[in-house]
């Protein structure tokens, strides 16, 4: 296994390719835009005899005004050549870890790993179901479950610190841009779930991989040992965190990060009953 910049990488056209579908961005982007134009004439159409207040239906469409702007450079990224997440040609593998949302980072930074088919033991399906607990304005943290579909794949060298190790400086990269505003997308397609094997994000509510993880696993079913479904649920909830091992709460920590930042911030002043600013801090060190 080797770790590559994007400048690094081998300049051609792969065999195989899995990347995000520039189709859905564009449908999500549409239905923004449609739903602010019906909020901008809101106020001057009566709806089962009532008219919406003007202010509420201004407010509200530059609201999706900001999102549409959100989504409309989601669905230029989607267009880039940056967009992908498993390639393969010959005998190699190749995953991006760092997300094509994204590719305005440096390209010259570490985001992908190298794997010869011969490190590849087995791949698996697996069917994820993350609770936690989301801010729910005045009605407080309320539990949440967020499902998730992910290809595992275990390698025959269980070494995987280094990687790691890049997972966890990807996830704290300060952001970049320009004018001295930085931004980044908090999106991490790729993580170590434990040592030996790494799981990429297939599916999930902000989007999906094509072809389908099925079609993966019919490629990989050519050469690798496949492994059954597994299906897992993973309790982020402050609670459940508490007896854990400290090891086991910084993993389930970073998970919990990955998808939710404000849960993750929450359970580790509940956990440590410390301020915001020392719970932000911690969760950088882990």
């Amino acid at each position: 296994m080797r770790l590559l910049s994007l400048k690094e990488f081998p300049d051609y056209k792969p065999d195989v390719e899995f990347k995000s579908p520039w189709l859905d961005r564009l449908l999500v982007t549409i239905v923004v835009v449609m739903a602010g134009i019906a909020l901008l004439i809101a106020p001057h159409y009566p709806i089962f005899g009532k008219k919406l207040p003007a202010w509420w239906c201004y407010l509200a469409g530059a609201l999706l005004g900001l999102m549409r702007l959100l989504y409309l450079s989601a669905f230029r990224k989607s267009l880039r050549p940056t967009n992908w997440l498993l390639r393969s040609s010959g005998n190699r593998i190749w995953i991006k870890f760092r997300s094509f949302l994204n590719d305005h980072l440096p390209i010259d930074e570490t985001q992908i790993i190298e794997i010869e088919r011969n490190e590849v033991a087995w791949v698996r399906q697996s069917g994820i179901k993350m609770v936690f607990l989301a801010s729910g304005g005045k009605a407080g943290w309320t539990t949440r479950l967020q499902t998730m579909k992910c290809l595992d794949i275990g390698l025959t060298q269980r070494d995987t610190d280094l990687l790691d190790a890049q997972l966890r400086m990807e996830e704290q990269h300060p952001g970049a841009g320009k004018y001295g505003i930085r931004s980044k997308s908090g999106h991490y397609p790729v993580s170590v779930p434990m040592p030996g094997v790494i799981r990429v994000l297939w599916s999930d509510p902000n989007g999906r991989i094509k072809p389908s993880s099925d079609q993966a696993i019919e490629f990989f079913a050519r050469w690798a040992r496949i492994e059954p479904l597994q299906l897992l649920t993973i309790d982020c909830t402050p609670k459940a965190i508490a007896e854990l091992t400290e090891p086991e709460q910084r993993l389930r920590l970073r998970d919990l990060n990955r998808i939710n930042g404000s849960s993750a911030i929450h359970v580790v002043q509940e956990l440590r009953k410390c301020s915001l600013a020392n719970a932000m801090a911690h969760l950088k060190e882990i």
